[in-house]
């Protein structure tokens, strides 16, 4: 009977209903087990068809009748997200936790990742990233490589330090994944796959290279999924102190969530109302959507009523929502630009930058402020009008101020740059 179950669900899986309707209803259960097994069978049918009722109804019959089971309960925990059924969700999720520890040593590696990488996405969904982290990174050493569990994990942990700013091991983890895919054609339709590949892309290589994924998958994708690459590149552009363009007219209005619409909003200059959106939305989401809001305005009063929503969450968690609105800096100490004597001081070093016509353009431009478009960059530095040619300039630029700050000053990668984007690594007063 086990063979019929795993056919059932990959018929469910599939969307093959009709003949997992037939199967479900030819099955003839003798032990208690094989019994919850159909019920759970039954409810997924449900579940996958969009009848959420029904589904909801099955499950939770199935729990009274046999107790906690990390299956049925992990399916149930799917229905509260997605009927926003927050406290409900939030107390199956710590049963579920429990119940992980509980059953660890009874179940196999196989069906423990698939169960660990079903908690670390519930656990995003509660804000608690860095658990969700260790997690995907636990499922990485539980299955060989090639296991689809394994690369499922590969993927939610790509995604999730891309979208925190988690480098360690990023790049690394990046190539694995990205040979895998030149290696296993299938995992090029794969939704998680792509959107992981594409998130990590836009993190270490910038939007224009990133773009090059997109353009080649998105119009074959569904407009739930298309919205998914065009929200992570609108954060993306946020907070990068870029402005979005054309996005608002790819985007499939009707599938966007109330804080992604919200986020749309900020494009216009529309400050979010975040009383009424954490009535309707998740408060991770919600929580993001203000971190993006600070960066973008630099407002006190939301970054003092941020750290007051984030103190519940433990130190390593409030860690990464801290450093959503920070901008890292190689020291605590400050680059002094005195500008009406060409004169740089950082520490007890100082330079005279008088002759150096590349370095007194860019901290001219960089005193008090964190970063510029290079479109801004060109324009002010040299008159331009961006193209490839005056990319290059400046990043010649760039690297030659670098080499000079570091011989001399001995600070290193003062400033960084991509095709989008000139940041500073240090304070310029």
């Amino acid at each position: 009977m086990i063979h019929q179950f795993n056919e059932i669900e990959i018929n469910i899986q599939n969307h093959n209903f009709d003949k997992a309707k037939e199967m479900i209803d030819s099955l003839s259960p003798m032990t208690k087990a094989q019994k919850r097994q159909r019920a759970h069978l039954q409810s997924r049918y449900y579940l996958y068809q969009n009848d959420f009722q029904k589904s909801r109804e099955i499950l939770t019959n199935l729990l009274n009748d046999y107790q906690s089971h990390i299956g049925p309960l992990c399916d149930l925990i799917t229905l509260d997200y997605m009927q926003e059924r927050k406290l409900e969700f939030k107390k199956r999720l710590h049963l579920l936790e429990r119940e992980v520890e509980l059953c660890r040593l009874k179940l196999t590696n196989e069906n423990l990742s698939k169960t660990l990488i079903c908690l670390a996405k519930f656990l995003e969904v509660d804000g608690r990233n860095k658990k969700a982290q260790i997690l995907y990174k636990e499922v990485l050493e539980l299955l060989p490589s090639e296991h689809p569990s394994h690369l499922n994990a590969l993927a939610q942990l790509i995604r999730l330090q891309a979208r925190w700013n988690i480098k360690q091991n990023l790049t690394s983890y990046y190539e694995k994944l990205f040979f895998q895919t030149e290696k296993d054609n299938t995992l090029n339709q794969n939704i998680e796959v792509q959107h992981a590949l594409y998130a990590a892309e836009l993190k270490l290589f910038g939007l224009e290279i990133a773009k090059k994924r997109k353009e080649k998958i998105f119009k074959d994708l569904d407009p739930y999924d298309q919205n998914l690459f065009l929200i992570e590149e609108l954060e993306y552009s946020y907070f990068c102190g870029l402005i979005p363009k054309n996005i608002e007219n790819e985007l499939n209005q009707n599938e966007l969530s109330q804080s992604e619409k919200a986020l749309l909003e900020l494009s216009d200059k529309i400050i979010p109302d975040f009383q009424n959106l954490k009535e309707s939305s998740w408060s991770s989401d919600v929580l993001r959507l203000m971190a993006i809001t600070i960066k973008i305005t630099q407002s006190h009063d939301l970054q003092k009523l941020y750290f007051f929503l984030t103190d519940n969450f433990s130190n390593d968690e409030k860690k990464l929502w801290h450093n959503l609105i920070e901008t890292p800096k190689e020291s605590k100490s400050s680059l002094i630009y005195n500008k009406e004597k060409f004169e740089l001081s950082f520490k007890d070093q100082s330079l005279n930058i008088k002759r150096k016509q590349n370095a007194r353009i860019i901290f001219d431009l960089f005193q008090g402020k964190e970063y510029l478009s290079i479109e801004e960059f060109v324009k002010k530095a040299y008159n331009l009008n961006y193209d490839e040619n005056s990319y290059h300039r400046a990043r010649m630029a760039i690297k030659r101020t670098n080499q000079l700050i570091t011989k001399e000053l001995a600070l290193a990668d003062c400033f960084t740059i991509d095709k989008d984007l000139i940041r500073a690594n240090i304070e310029i007063k």
